[in-house]
């Protein structure tokens, strides 16, 4: 179902949805880690800090241009059962992984 929102409110439940996402932390806190180091400038670590968010806003702005697309949208709308069934599959497969590989 179609829901009407503002751009404010979309922005705002996006934006909280990402910060409850633990892979966005996950995410974020791993780029840094990689290429912030103690003696990483405060230029240096603005500009990467800049970048990431840049990322980040071009990507949710490609996704969504794509799905407000009449096509795509459909196409997804009637695979979304698959879709879920399959990353729910592989997600519960690499944690099972993780659970029985760290105990041997």
């Amino acid at each position: 179902a179609h829901i009407e929102m503002s751009d404010l409110t979309a922005f705002r439940s996006g934006f909280i949805t990402n910060l409850a996402n633990p892979k966005a932390a996950v995410y974020f806190g791993s780029i840094f880690a990689t290429f912030i180091t103690p003696s990483t400038s405060a230029a240096d670590k603005m500009v990467m800090f800049l970048l990431v968010c840049t990322e980040s806003l071009l990507w949710f702005w490609f996704v969504g241009f794509i799905f407000s697309l009449p096509v795509p949208r459909r196409a997804y709308q009637r695979a979304n059962k698959w879709i879920d069934g399959i990353a729910g599959t592989a997600f519960s497969a690499f944690g099972l992984r993780l659970i029985f590989t760290s105990r041997s």
